[in-house]
């Protein structure tokens, strides 16, 4: 329960965070992808 709890408390300050960086600093949003491996072309 305490987890729980401590998990929903995180959450919100997660939210307010992002809402922050969008609305009052509107800061502009980007998402960055990370390359894992390198892929082989498709044959065919």
């Amino acid at each position: 329960m305490l987890a729980y709890f401590t998990y929903c408390q995180l959450w919100i300050a997660v939210v307010a965070h992002a809402l922050w960086l969008d609305v009052v600093k509107r800061e502009k949003q980007t998402w960055v992808k990370t390359i894992r491996f390198t892929r082989k072309p498709a044959r065919g």
